[in-house]
């Protein structure tokens, strides 16, 4: 469905989608639908990614919800470089130009410290202003949203983003503490092209945490390219 929206002339919203053929080529229909209307996307679009979490098996438990975030924190840098979409050839992200008023980077939060769902979503982010929001997670509908990502009318960059979102919170949660590092990649840390290697690893080390199938590889390196 098509509805208003504060900040774009209309947000395309999903109903839940399943791993499977028919939905992915539902979205590549409405894609092509909206081409072929003249719709564009903008340093303005957000492609917003709500993950369940009882489908993510993440229950109640505050230490799942905890790992999902200690490893955006871990990896943030990252996770804006491969959300960006917009800017001349897709290589910025929209929020560069206005501070990241709607998908800003997470605080110092010390979430580390929270002991139950609700001050964890605090800590993390439980609004519209910040990149890996919190605020659904104690509702009827309870999801992780996932707002970093740029938008597009790009199918495959689309199934690309939702599957990341998928597998961060899918895995993260699975993982023992112990895995996920403890040092932050903030956001910018890659600024002016410094310490290339260094980025590069990060993707590496990501990718390994993360894309426990072969497959994944391909698109996570893909939207990072």
């Amino acid at each position: 469905v098509v509805e208003r929206d504060a900040t774009v002339i209309g947000e395309v919203v999903s109903p839940v989608l399943r791993d499977t053929p028919e939905p992915w080529a539902k979205l590549e229909q409405v894609c092509q639908i909206l081409r072929d209307h003249g719709a564009q996307t903008s340093t303005r679009t957000g492609g917003h990614v709500h993950v369940g979490a009882d489908s993510a098996n993440l229950d109640h438990d505050v230490n799942r919800f905890r790992r999902v975030a200690r490893v955006c924190a871990w990896a943030e840098d990252l996770m804006y470089r491969v959300a960006a979409a917009s800017g001349r050839g897709g290589r910025q992200h929209r929020g560069a130009g206005n501070g990241y008023r709607w998908c800003g980077p997470m605080g110092s939060g010390r979430f580390e410290e929270a002991q139950d769902l609700s001050d964890l979503a605090y800590r993390v982010g439980s609004s519209h202003g910040v990149g890996l929001n919190y605020g659904n997670i104690l509702e009827q509908r309870r999801t992780i949203e996932y707002r970093y990502f740029d938008s597009s009318l790009d199918p495959a960059r689309l199934q690309a983003n939702i599957k990341l979102a998928c597998w961060v919170t899918k895995r993260a949660a699975e993982l023992p503490d112990s895995a996920i590092p403890t040092e932050r990649h903030r956001l910018g840390s890659h600024a002016g092209g410094q310490s290339s290697a260094q980025n590069d690893g990060l993707l590496m080390r990501f990718a390994d945490l993360m894309c426990v199938r072969t497959q994944g590889r391909p698109k996570l390196t893909g939207l990072h390219a």
